[in-house]
């Protein structure tokens, strides 16, 4: 679901608020992971203590791609981690 918020051809969003309850593994990690490597980082997060407690506020900005050195983003890990293994494969 979160996915179809970043293949807008037309509007960009530059900053996401988002609230989270009780997320599950591994939907929790892959919508993380996926607003990182679309290139947001989080810059709040706030506890909801209304209705148990299980709700989270997350704050996402756009960065510039600049941003994240060092191939950083984790879509770039996982790529060179599977060619590594299938290079070692090979030998």
């Amino acid at each position: 679901m979160y996915d179809e918020w970043l293949k807008s051809d037309v509007v960009e969003l530059k900053q996401i608020l988002v609230e989270t309850h009780n997320a599950p593994m591994p939907h929790a990690r892959n919508f993380f992971f996926g607003l990182h490597d679309a290139g947001y980082v989080i810059f709040s997060k706030e506890a909801n203590y209304q209705n148990g407690g299980g709700g989270v506020e997350f704050g996402f900005l756009k960065l510039s791609p600049d941003f994240f050195i060092d191939n950083s983003l984790y879509k770039l890990q996982r790529n060179a981690a599977s060619t590594t293994m299938t290079a070692e494969g090979q030998q």
